[in-house]
């Protein structure tokens, strides 16, 4: 549920949370108090929740009949699926890193692009508590690369990233708690 709440389609985002957070609660809480009495208020939230995830997999799959380039429930182009790689880096996963950077040097990103991944990598670990995690989604694009990194670390770990780069060399953005950086680098 969390995912749709936050995906790009603001209006699809807003009636989700809308729905998951208030009105499918306090509609199965009303009517299941009704029904079974003060069991309803506690069997009410399942349900609501239950609910919601149909309504969320009826839309997308009404989605996907409108608009055939989209994959599986998360809404991944069909072309993209292959050019897609995800990476779960730690703080003492050296491996995973190195890896992440060798898959974007076989992309043909140059080495700046590559140096500067790393150091937003050695900036998030070096600024957050020992055993973060860090997911990397790798996507490559016909004229660009999109590295996007999620990880759960304190809110301003971001000002330190915003110190080290330039400012509009990465955009940043916290959803759900988490911290969310995009880099990209062009091919042309």
């Amino acid at each position: 549920v969390f995912y749709y709440e936050a995906i790009e389609r603001s209006t699809l985002s807003t009636v989700l949370s809308t729905l998951y957070t208030l009105v499918l609660p306090l509609i199965s809480v009303f009517v299941l108090y009704n029904l079974i009495g003060s069991d309803g208020i506690w069997l009410g939230f399942p349900v609501a929740c239950i609910i919601s995830m149909i309504i969320i997999i009826i839309v997308v799959k009404v989605i996907q009949k409108r608009e055939p380039k989209y994959s599986g429930l998360f809404f991944i182009e069909k072309d993209l699926v292959h050019k897609t790689k995800n990476f779960v880096l730690t703080d003492n996963d050296l491996n995973a890193r190195k890896e992440c950077l060798d898959h974007l040097k076989n992309l043909n990103a140059d080495d700046e692009f590559c140096d500067n991944a790393n150091k937003i990598f050695d900036v998030i670990f070096d600024t957050n508590p020992h055993g973060t995690y860090v997911e990397v989604l790798v996507i490559d694009y016909k004229d660009s690369i999109h590295v996007d990194i999620k990880y759960d670390g304190e809110k301003e770990n971001l000002e330190h990233l915003k110190h080290k780069f330039p400012e509009d060399l990465l955009k940043y953005a916290e959803v759900l708690g988490f911290n969310t950086i995009e880099y990209e680098m062009d091919k042309s």
